[in-house]
Order: C-alpha cells, then sequence, then structure tokens
C-alpha cells in the first residue's frame, strides 16, 4: 500500500503504483473481517490516486469493492461511486441517477431518511423527462412516503 502511495507521490509508474494498490487491497480483503477497515482505508487511497488522474470510473469500480457489510457504509460508497459516474468522461448520466437511487435504498434501511431524500431528489433530475415511469413512480413514492 506504502509502495503505490510512493509511485504515485514520485509520478512513477501509473501501472505500478496500481498493481501494489491492488495487491495491498486483495491481501487485506483475505484477512477477512480484521483486514476489512484497512482494505477501505487502502480503497479510499487508491481512488484518490484513480481520481487525480481523471480515472473516474475506475474510481467506481473500486468503490464497489468497498462496499462492506453495513448497510450506511455502502450508502454512502454507492453515493459516492454515483458521482464518480457523473464526472467521468464521457459523463454516464443514467448509472449516476441509478446509483442514487441504490444509495437511498440503503439510507432508507439504516433509517438515515433526509440522505435518502436528498439522494432521491438528485436522482430525479436525471430521470425527469424520460419515458422511464417506473423509476420515475418509485423515487416519487419514496419520497412522498
Amino acid at each position: 500500500e506504502m509502495m503505490g502511495l510512493t509511485y504515485f507521490m514520485l509520478d512513477q509508474s501509473r501501472k505500478e503504483a496500481e498493481y501494489c494498490m491492488e495487491n495491498a487491497f486483495n491481501t487485506y480483503l483475505k484477512l477477512g473481517f480484521l483486514g476489512q477497515q484497512n482494505a477501505t482505508r487502502c480503497g479510499l487511497w487508491w481512488i484518490e490516486m484513480l481520481k487525480a488522474r481523471d480515472l473516474f470510473k475506475e474510481a467506481a469500480t473500486v468503490y464497489f469493492r468497498i462496499c462492506g457489510e453495513d448497510i450506511l457504509h455502502s450508502a454512502v460508497m454507492l453515493e459516492q461511486a454515483s458521482y464518480c459516474y457523473l464526472l467521468s468522461k464521457p459523463s454516464m448520466s443514467r448509472k449516476y441517477g441509478f446509483h442514487l437511487v441504490l444509495s437511498g435504498e440503503q439510507y432508507k434501511k439504516c433509517d438515515q431518511i433526509k440522505h435518502a431524500i436528498r439522494t432521491y431528489r438528485s436522482a430525479l433530475s436525471v430521470f425527469r423527462g424520460t419515458t422511464w415511469s417506473y423509476i420515475n413512480d418509485h423515487v416519487h413514492f419514496h419520497i412522498g412516503q
């Protein structure tokens, strides 16, 4: 993990930095529950490395990999992944909206209603004016609820 950060900070080989982070991340995951916190830390560093290089789509996949068993943790990571899709080139607005809805569902499950409403409202801007009536109905139902 530290080697990967060092390669990144020295602006050395991008491939080597990502290989080191991938290796450290997988090693932490193999430890099971004990390594989950370290895997999350490593993943967050890795995400910041990818964002600094404007690799937002790849950063979103790392967010998915660090989604844990905890519902609130998962909700935050899904929301952050959705923003990565919005910032990617070209922008992936449908994936952005879809992952915001998924994040809202997770927030709702752990009684974080204000966060759920915030993510649902953000998703509405994506689905407004489309013919996807089911998702519009779903989002409006949960906001109203």
